[in-house]
This record gives C-alpha cells, structure tokens and sequence, in this order.
C-alpha cells in the first residue's frame, strides 16, 4: 500500500504515483499552493483587546497570533503535482484540509514524547491517484473499479466501501467462470475453485466491509484502507508473476537448449 491513511504529512508526502505512467513520483509545484484561513480564523482579531460575557466576566479575547503560536490553525488548501517524467509531465490538482496534529509517543527511556506535524487531509485528487500499484496484468475491469473506489477514499468512506464491493465481483468475474442469472456474491466466493482457496478469507472480509459500506454511512478510512489491503494481496497472488514466468521460460529454454528468440514454439 502506497497510502496507509487518510492524511499526508505535508512536508514530507509519500510517493504518491502518477495515475497516467504509474512510474513517476509526483512532485509538489511549489508556486500553485495556495493556503486560507477557513473563517473561524480569519474572522480572529489580530491584536489584543478584553471583552465581558453575560455574568459579566473579563476575557481576554484569543488572536489569531495566539492560535499560531499554539500550532492550532487550519488552512483550506489547494496545489497542484506533477509527474518529473520527461515523457509524461501529468498534472494533478487536489485541495483539502491542512492541520497540526500532535502525536504521542514514549522514547527509549519510556518518558512521554509529543511530535506535532502539519498534515494534508486531501478532499480531492484529480485525476484520482492510486492507492496501491497493479500488478502489470491485472485487467482492466478490475483497474477501473478499483480507481473508482480510490477517488472516493479520502471524503467518502462508506461508498468507497461500496466500490470495493464491486471491485470483488470484478476479481470472481475474471477468475471464474461466468454465471448466469442473479447469484449473490457469497456464494460466488464459495464457489471459487481450489486454486484460490487461499483468496477466500480476503474476498470474504472485504465483501464484509463493501457490505457495511453499503447500508451504513460511519465506515472508517481504516476498514477501507484494510479492504484494499486485501484486494492488494488478491491481486499481486493472482496476477503478479503472469507477466514475466521465469519458471516456463527456463523449461523452455532447456528443452530447445536455444535463447527465447530463437525457439519456434
């Protein structure tokens, strides 16, 4: 998995890879980012000054130095990446939320750290980036479900769920043979031949979590960031060496005692 949650640290984004060449790490254009204070800061004023509540209290009225100061601002953000491959170039818009948040943690000697970061809570990427990479024969219907799903990831966890779902009867559409009429799609799963025994314990939970996607609106980025992890599996155990089958290469290799280019077969 590329992603392993739904914020970025900003300073420092993961490899996030281009959606058209999937082989360049997109790269931030540094003079395309604009960041605003949503209005809960901006409206904050910028000196000091007391004021007095109903019981009639004295306060002193919080700035928007104040909030600076404490790392507690928010920025609505927008900014463009772009992929560094001369042949490709792809452009990637996104806006969403930055914000500090500070993490704790105990060091060697069991004392209490805190580690406060500036995080991309993306909303949008368009167009969408892939959470995980395909293997390279991974079809297509199964590519543009999944991509589907990922667009919806980072502001709707539940209909991403759903998408995954989808991406699930894609895998059984591929790898089984095709039914006829409506079957559900458990009995699909349990009927998948013994070569991919080892599949079911993946399809089943991520159709569990498709499932709850589709009837509930609090599915969490962390069950759906789980459900793509075992599509991930399903694939690479399915689809990753098919490409390149160095085990029948070299068979055919000893048996015409000849490179590939030069057997008939």
């Amino acid at each position: 998995m590329i992603v392993k949650q739904e914020k970025l640290l900003f300073e420092d984004l993961p490899n996030l890879y281009c959606p058209k060449c999937s082989k360049g790490v997109l790269k931030i254009i540094e003079d395309t980012k604009i960041l605003k204070y949503p209005s809960k800061f901006s409206l904050l004023p910028k000196e000091p000054y007391y004021f007095y509540d109903p019981e009639g209290n004295r306060h002193l009225a919080t700035t928007i130095y104040d909030v600076e100061a404490a790392q507690k601002e928010e920025y609505i953000a927008t900014f463009f990446l772009e992929c560094p491959r001369i042949k490709c170039k792809e452009v990637v818009a996104t806006c969403g939320q930055l914000r500090y948040d500070t993490e704790i943690f105990p060091d060697d000697d069991g004392e209490t750290c805190y580690d406060t970061q500036l995080y991309y809570y993306p909303n949008t990427f368009l167009p969408g980036i892939n959470l995980f990479l395909f293997p390279l024969t991974t079809p297509e219907s199964i590519v543009m479900e999944l991509k589907e799903a990922f667009s919806l990831f980072w502001n709707n966890p539940s209909a991403c769920g759903n998408s995954i779902r989808k991406s699930v009867e894609r895998i059984i559409d591929e790898i089984a043979a095709p039914v006829s009429g409506f079957v559900k799609l458990h009995s699909r799963i349990e009927s998948l031949g013994e070569e991919y025994s080892a599949l079911k314990e993946y399809l089943f939970a991520t159709k569990w979590i498709g499932n709850d996607g589709s009837h509930q609106s609090d599915l969490t980025h962390d069950d759906v960031l789980l459900a793509f992890e075992f599509i991930e599996q399903c694939l690479i155990e399915v689809y990753k060496n098919d490409h390149r089958d160095l085990n029948s290469l070299a068979q055919k290799i000893n048996a015409s005692k000849k490179p590939v280019s030069k057997t008939t077969e």
